[in-house]
């Protein structure tokens, strides 16, 4: 609706636009001199609803009494809550106003004799002063009279410009108001003529048709085990490009249904959208289903998870995904138990071990679960407690021998340093055998062997935030890397420095040394490494509040990663630049490179990297006062997080959804969830990132005007 609520005809304020014609500008020009002559608007009200209300359903107060009669007849004629009872036109309301001015009898209004009079004698002043000459007091009061009239006509005039003036700025206003809504409709049309190309050129790929025949090829085999990984990574293909797909037409439903200026556009009809909308939903299906087929559970949860649909094969889905998985953590275990079985058997009674150690070590290195490091390392531990035993330390076995090989190796092929370090270390400590040592380190006793393995014990110091005491051993084992004239370990270890640095919150000293990390880098001549610190340089400018400096850093490395084919880093640092240009408040921005991040993450199964992007889009979402969207991207965040065992996210992208919910008006279920995050973070002993969650919920709430009643926090942070 356009128009201003006060000056708006009864029929305009009740929206029935076809009757909105000339009499309409009769109202309009009525509302005018109404305000002219009470000094105020027809109604008024504490905001344009309550006005437009009042507007629909009761008169205007009467003009005050000082008013002259006949003219407030004739503002009552213009303000008829009826057309029928207005004049005709604007013409004729002008006619009026010019009748009052000239001193003529309107004809609105029914005259006294005595107003008669008055009038006459205004009209005919000459005859009226011929008579007056007998009669000294009728020639005074036909003067005064005559004075009034004039002190009329001008305040009238000048009633009537000021009019005029509103009336053309009000036109003006709403012709302004339709142009730029025009305007806007045209460059939406636009984005959605070629979000229609680009969907009609990705269902050339035929993408959809290709998936259904996999999951019917697929539906009838009870094991992948006869299955080549070609036909695997063939499935993979078509999911990513059915996701791609369902991307573009989840842009294009965007793009067709979004308000614009407040208005829904009208590009198709409802059942094309609901058509639209219920083949967006058959896809995601058929994607998370060949997935789970393929037995990538990992991207089909994310699949469902970032589906919200009240279908029900969709909950169908997520049950047969929980029972194959399930199947298939017992598979696995069953496996490793019987792997280990074999390997504990003495070699007499197996002579073939030797020949397939190296496939038994690679057919359990590629069970890269939680649960196969959960039971490698209680065999470990049984190894342990025996070494600590003392007494058994010249008594080791030969199959306990190649069963601790096999531990060891595998364990280090997990690339699960968080979990495996530790357990391994503790071994070394506890063990005498000096082979059985060095396998578990997984080094040779020299120098170089020595530091790298010094430099894995330190990333294991800071996994347990034991910070100070990696970063005072760090700095030797630099001096021992430039010794060897190890270019790279020494880079690596420059940028460990940094990142404990600023884990310590000594971000000055952090930039200065990732700075030296990355000249180094470009003294070595290796564009990965330089790239990967010059981005780590912009992250840490947004760390320390320089996001605007940042932000060409990030760029050039994801430029660098994009056109080398890196896709993790670029999908690292998508996410890093995102979070910056959140900073910079430049949101659409924010959210297109954090969605670019979620794609790359998504098709190559990094749930890391996946659970940043995808908060990052939930911060763009949120702070565009989109909360419900904001609310299930969080909730999508937090899930895939706890699936890559990144529980410190977890809980952090748990309690931004709290904030979402806070927006929508959920504020007990906010607060709970948002203490229950902050909770198991200092439980973790991860009170730094507790206090980092609140300073940005503070900070979003701050900028949203919401808010954030914090209190009862646990220990140090309440």
């Amino acid at each position: 609706m356009i128009g201003t609520p006060a000056y708006m005809p009864p029929e305009q304020a009740m929206g029935e636009l076809s009757e909105v014609d000339e009499q309409s500008d009769v109202y309009s020009l009525g509302a005018i001199l109404y305000e002219i002559i009470a000094a105020r608007a027809p109604y008024e009200g504490k905001s344009a609803n309550q006005i437009l209300g009042k507007v629909q359903n009761v008169a205007p107060d009467p003009l005050p009494n000082a008013a002259p009669p006949d003219l407030r007849a004739l503002v009552e004629k213009a303000l008829a809550r009826a057309k029928a009872d207005r004049l005709p036109s604007a013409a004729a309301l002008c006619d009026e106003v010019r009748a009052f001015r000239e001193g003529r009898p309107l004809s609105v209004y029914r005259y006294s004799r005595a107003e008669k009079a008055r009038k006459f004698v205004a009209r005919n002043k000459v005859a009226s002063a011929v008579s007056a000459l007998a009669l000294v007091a009728i020639v005074a009061v036909t003067a005064i009279a005559f004075v009034n009239v004039l002190n009329e006509r001008d305040d009238a005039k000048q009633a009537l410009a000021r009019a005029e003036k509103a009336e053309h700025e009000r036109v003006a206003l709403e012709q302004s108001q339709r142009a730029e809504h025009s305007r806007l409709v045209g460059e939406r049309n636009r984005l959605v003529e070629a979000q229609r190309e680009k969907l009609a050129t990705l269902e050339l790929g035929r993408a959809a048709e290709g998936v259904r025949k996999r999951i019917e090829q697929f539906k009838g085999l009870a094991s992948l085990s006869g299955v080549l990984p070609e036909e695997l990574a063939k499935n993979r293909t078509l999911v990513g490009e059915l996701l791609a797909l369902c991307a573009a037409r989840s842009e294009y439903l965007r793009l067709l249904t979004e308000p614009i200026a407040g208005l829904p556009p009208k590009f198709v009809g409802a059942d094309e959208i609901a058509r639209l909308r219920q083949v967006l939903s058959d896809e995601r299906l058929m994607a998370a289903t060949l997935s789970r087929l393929s037995e990538d559970f990992a991207l089909a949860q994310v699949i469902l998870d970032e589906t919200v649909a009240p279908d029900e094969r969709f909950a169908q889905e997520r049950a047969r995904l929980q029972e194959d998985r399930g199947a298939q953590l017992k598979r696995h275990a069953d496996l490793i138990i019987a792997t280990l079985t074999r390997v504990r058997t003495d070699r007499a009674t197996n002579s073939a071990l030797d020949a397939d150690f190296d496939e038994l070590v690679m057919r359990l290195s590629l069970l890269r679960e939680r649960q196969t490091v959960d039971l490698l390392l209680l065999s470990l531990e049984t190894l342990t407690k025996k070494a600590l035993s003392r007494e058994s330390q010249l008594l080791w076995t030969q199959p306990e021998r190649d069963e601790i090989t096999l531990l060891c190796r595998v364990l280090a092929n997990m690339e699960m340093p968080d979990l495996t370090v530790e357990p391994l270390a503790e071994f070394i400590d506890a063990t005498d055998d000096e082979r059985l040592a060095i396998e578990a380190a997984q080094r040779r006793n020299d120098r170089r062997t020595k530091l790298l393995f010094e430099y894995t014990m330190l990333r294991c110091a800071r996994l347990a935030g034991r910070w100070e005491d990696a970063l005072g051993k760090t700095e030797e084992c630099i001096k021992t890397a430039k010794e060897l004239g190890d270019g790279k370990t020494c880079n690596s270890l420059l940028y460990f420095q940094s990142v404990l640095l600023s884990d310590l919150g000594r971000y000055d000293e952090s930039l200065r040394a990732l700075k030296r990390a990355r000249e180094h880098a470009e003294g070595l001549g290796d564009p990965y490494l330089i790239a990967v610190l010059t981005g780590s340089e912009g992250m840490m400018l947004r760390d320390i509040g320089q996001s605007a400096s940042g932000e060409p850093l990030l760029r050039s490395a994801v430029q660098y990663f994009s056109s080398t084919g890196y896709k993790r880093m670029e999908s690292s640092f998508l996410a890093g630049l995102a979070s910056v240009l959140i900073n910079l408040k430049r949101y659409p921005e924010a959210r297109q490179a954090a969605e670019a991040a979620q794609r790359i993450a998504a098709d190559a199964g990094n749930l890391r990297e996946l659970h940043a992007a995808q908060g990052m889009i939930g911060f763009a979402q949120f702070l565009t006062r989109q909360f419900q969207e904001a609310l299930a991207t969080m909730d999508t965040a937090s899930a895939t997080a706890r699936a890559a065992n990144d529980v410190v996210y977890a809980e952090t992208w748990a309690g931004h959804s709290g904030l979402a919910l806070l927006a929508l008006g959920k504020q007990e279920l906010s607060l709970a969830r948002i203490r229950e995050a902050i909770s198991a973070l200092v439980a973790m002993g991860r009170s730094e990132s507790a206090q980092l969650l609140i300073k940005q919920l503070q900070g979003h709430a701050l900028e949203l005007n919401l808010d954030l009643p914090l209190s009862n926090l646990p220990g140090t942070l309440a």
